[in-house]
């Protein structure tokens, strides 16, 4: 019979761990130009999705069936709007959220920023204002990707 000994191995230090950190998704995803998030499916077999730049964000509305590829909404309003209700300064590519919702018509778009829940008006780039009650969670539909 022949006795295994076990191999010590080194101990784990903080600066291991700070190190492995580096590598870690969220932090690289920095680092890759044009990634984009699942597609998140809307009714009428549209779909939007983000892209992440250089620069911030971009939101991109798709329709195969007219086969568009545009903005879902327009950014440098959006930003101009949330500043104005919230008091803050907003870029257009580093808006304070990652996902949203269209209404049913899709003129007004609806997201989560500040602790608040927004509601803007993406046709008419009406003002911004606060929704109660809405909740990203539970506007979602069953089984919907949530673009994140």
């Amino acid at each position: 019979m022949t006795a295994v000994s076990a191999q010590q191995l080194p101990a784990l230090t903080a600066q291991d761990y700070a190190r492995a950190e580096r590598f870690m998704g969220y932090n690289a995803l920095p680092l890759v130009d044009r990634s984009t998030s699942p597609p998140t499916w809307l009714a009428g077999d549209r779909f939007w999705y983000r892209v992440l730049t250089p620069q911030g964000s971009e939101f991109v509305l798709v329709d195969p069936v007219r086969k568009t590829k545009t903005a879902a909404f327009d950014p440098a309003k959006l930003a101009a709007a949330l500043g104005t209700a919230s008091g803050k300064r907003y870029e257009a590519a580093r808006l304070p959220f990652r996902t949203f919702t269209f209404s049913s018509d899709g003129k007004q778009v609806r997201f989560a920023a500040e602790d608040k829940n927004w509601l803007y008006e993406a046709a008419s780039g009406h003002p911004m204002k606060v929704v109660q009650g809405y909740s990203e969670m539970s506007s979602r539909k069953p089984g919907a990707n949530t673009g994140l």
